[in-house]
Order: C-alpha cells, then structure tokens, then sequence
C-alpha cells in the first residue's frame, strides 16, 4: 500500500491504533507506544496485532464493505 494510501487508512481508525502503528512505523519501542497510549507495556503487542490486522482488513476490502471490521462485528442477540 502506498504511504499516503497508509495515513489515510491510518487516519481513519481508533486514535489508539493509529498512534500506535505511526508510532510503529517511525520505529518507537513498545515502551514508548505504551507511555504514549498510557496503556500497560503487556497489552503493546497485543493492541498492534489488532491495529495491523484492521489495517490489512480495510485494505482488502472494498469501501462499500468496510464499515464493519472482523473483529467489531455485531453479534446476534441471545435467543431465550
């Protein structure tokens, strides 16, 4: 994906994910993303799958089918 392809995609999500993949990108430790986020150091890599798997995700998709992500689906209502 071209890099201004990438900020726009990056722009587009979750203020933690996208400072987390910018901060990424620009080659910062996962302390530093964690201090940056105010999130624990444990949850870094975690968080970084979930940004990159969106990433990907929104990039193999086509607009009209990207407003719901995999991992933000709606889940059908419990039937009693």
């Amino acid at each position: 994906m071209r890099g201004d392809e990438w900020d726009r995609r990056v722009d587009e999500m979750s203020p933690a994910n996208g400072v987390a993949l910018r901060l990424e990108r620009a080659g910062y430790d996962d302390l530093v993303i964690a201090a940056a986020l105010g999130v624990p150091l444990e949850s870094v890599p975690a968080l970084l799958e979930v940004a990159r798997a969106k990433l990907a995700w929104e990039a193999a998709t086509p607009p009209t089918e990207a407003a719901t992500p995999p991992t933000e689906a709606a889940v059908p209502p419990a039937t009693q």
